[in-house]
């Protein structure tokens, strides 16, 4: 059964209102209504207690500030003059559960391109969602805004293949979000032949860090690039796919240890503004002994309830990026060059946080790659931040086209 997360109309009809918004006029990519709604709701979150309780909705509203939306805006419009950028239809956008925040910016995105929107969101509780959704409701109860979100729908329902099958086959666009297992099933579910699709399935993201030059950081800029590595990779309790769960510590073994010995205590400071579960603490416990158990880790660094928990890690990624699961534990390698971090990475990973390295190790690095490894090389606070190429992919161009006009040329009167 759909049940209704936010809609504008009093409890919209299955499948009427699907109906609707597949026939609906689309409105012009970034037109006014679309531009005033989503940065007046980014104030608003700004301003209010929401942005101080949930830090990844206030860094969602930071993102959709006017000057960035705005920016993005120039960006569309600079398609050229024989090629005119319109929305892409009707857009189906199913979102994670571990990672919910996705939906809202995937929403707003097709939102300003122009689409009309069916949004499928978890069902599982999320207080987060919930101030989301609040916050939208209320601006969208306002006669200025109520027009710019009449062709958005946000539903949710068991994982029901009918249901999902029957929007695949009117949506001129599917975005989806999640696990393997998600985006393979989901696939499987036939589009309308002229539609297109993105799949953002499981991802891995590690750490880079120059021994050296965390050896000489003052301790000042130290702790601050802790908290920001704290940031990274536990707002999502480390389920994020851009969330490092390996960390390289590149350099002389030596200059490795004390590197370890100066940035850890930082982190487990700044971590312990962060919930320790204790579902967490059975997770990181499990995946420990299962790593050991395969042969993927060969020492413990902490122990096993520490938080965050480490362990070294042997001779593959393999068995981590399979097992490891997040919620604050990291497996720990040392090479002596950035580049040497290449033999050990594949097409599963995404992020790559990286401290103290020159633009030459950075591109060498690069051309060390296998085929389809690593989409996003960022520094420490930026792992998590939201872009509009994800995975490799601009999602403008998922959620627009381009129609191309031929030049034409006039004759001359006479």
């Amino acid at each position: 059964m759909i049940e209704t997360v936010f809609a504008t109309i009093d409890e919209p009809k299955w499948p009427d209102e699907l109906s609707r918004l597949a026939h609906r006029r689309r409105r012009e990519p970034f037109d006014a209504a679309a531009i005033e709604f989503v940065s007046t709701l980014s104030s608003r979150i700004l301003r209010s207690p929401v942005a101080r309780e949930y830090p990844e909705l206030a860094a969602l509203a930071h993102w959709f500030r006017r000057a960035n939306v705005l920016s993005m805006a120039g960006r569309s419009r600079s398609a050229g003059d024989s090629l005119h950028v319109r929305p892409r239809g009707l857009v189906f956008i199913i979102a994670p559960a571990n990672v919910e925040v996705l939906f809202m910016y995937g929403w707003l995105l097709s939102l300003l391109a122009g689409n009309a929107s069916v949004v499928r969101v978890s069902q599982k509780a999320s207080s987060v969602r919930d101030a989301f959704v609040a916050a939208v409701r209320e601006l969208a109860a306002e006669k200025t805004f109520a027009a710019a979100v009449a062709d958005s729908w946000l539903i949710t329902y068991p994982h029901e293949d009918a249901i999902t099958a029957q929007i695949s086959s009117i949506c001129d666009a599917r975005v989806v979000w999640g696990g393997d297992a998600t985006v393979s099933r989901i696939r499987a579910i036939p589009l309308k032949p002229v539609a297109v699709e993105a799949g953002f399935a499981d991802r891995f993201s590690l750490a880079a860090f120059s021994a050296e030059q965390l050896c000489q950081e003052e301790a000042a800029a130290l702790r601050e690039i802790a908290r920001r590595f704290a940031n990274d990779t536990l707002w999502f309790a480390q389920q994020a796919c851009s969330s490092p769960r390996a960390v390289f510590w590149v350099g002389d073994a030596t200059r490795a240890e004390e590197a370890r010995e100066r940035f850890w205590p930082l982190y487990e400071a700044a971590a312990s503004a962060f919930e320790n579960e204790p579902a967490a603490v059975m997770s990181r416990v499990t995946d420990l002994f299962t790593l050991a158990g395969t042969g993927a880790i060969d020492r413990l660094r902490t122990s096993l309830a520490a938080f965050p928990a480490r362990a070294s890690g042997s001779a593959a990624l393999t068995e981590v990026r399979e097992i490891h699961s997040g919620h604050g534990m990291f497996v720990e390698y040392t090479v002596s060059s950035l580049a040497d971090m290449a033999r050990l990475m594949d097409d599963k990973d995404q992020t790559v946080v990286a401290h103290g390295f020159q633009d030459a190790q950075i591109e060498l690095l690069l051309q060390s790659l296998p085929n389809r490894a690593v989409d996003r090389i960022v520094l420490p606070g930026q792992a998590t931040d939201f872009s509009t190429v994800w995975d490799g992919s601009d999602l403008f161009e998922i959620l627009t086209r381009k129609v191309s006009v031929a030049q034409r040329r006039h004759s001359p009167a006479g």
